[in-house]
């Protein structure tokens, strides 16, 4: 039975006919005082459930109203993380481009070191010099950030 089915209830109405039974048939006092009973049995537990709707009605609201708030939560966290995420993606190009750039720094340091393009003597050992290209000007000249 809906809500608004049992909130309609004119229980003067329901007993109505239940009286007209009772004197059409000419029942007894008990029986009377029995249906009478039940009849107030009823009426109360359909009182009681009308309490017990209305509290479940607002439960349900309540319910959905939270819902809605950890949704929002929710929601927030993952984009809180996916922004994490992101960065640390960002991150870890950077450390990638770091590496890339150090290594490119070392080889343009070995090929701008004067150096290298003389022998020299170690004693036990002999170190050819890199006699191909500019000597190592090229790379002097990117290292200190010019162009030809």
């Amino acid at each position: 039975m809906s809500k608004e089915r049992l909130e309609e209830i004119n229980f003067e109405e329901v007993w109505r006919p239940i009286n007209s039974v009772i004197e059409y048939y000419r029942m007894d006092y008990d029986e009377t005082v029995t249906i009478g009973g039940q009849f107030g049995i009823l009426k109360t537990e359909i009182k009681k459930l009308q309490q017990q709707n209305k509290h479940n009605q607002q439960a349900l609201i309540n319910q959905e109203r939270s819902s809605d708030r950890e949704i929002g939560r929710l929601r927030k966290r993952v984009q809180e993380l996916e922004d994490v995420i992101y960065k640390d993606e960002r991150q870890a190009v950077l450390e990638s481009m770091y590496e890339e750039n150090k290594r490119y720094r070392e080889a343009l340091e070995f090929y701008a070191d004067e150096r290298n393009y003389k022998e020299r003597d170690f004693g036990i050992i002999k170190q050819t010099a890199i006699q191909e290209g500019d000597k190592g000007k090229e790379a002097r000249q990117a290292l200190k950030g010019e162009s030809e």
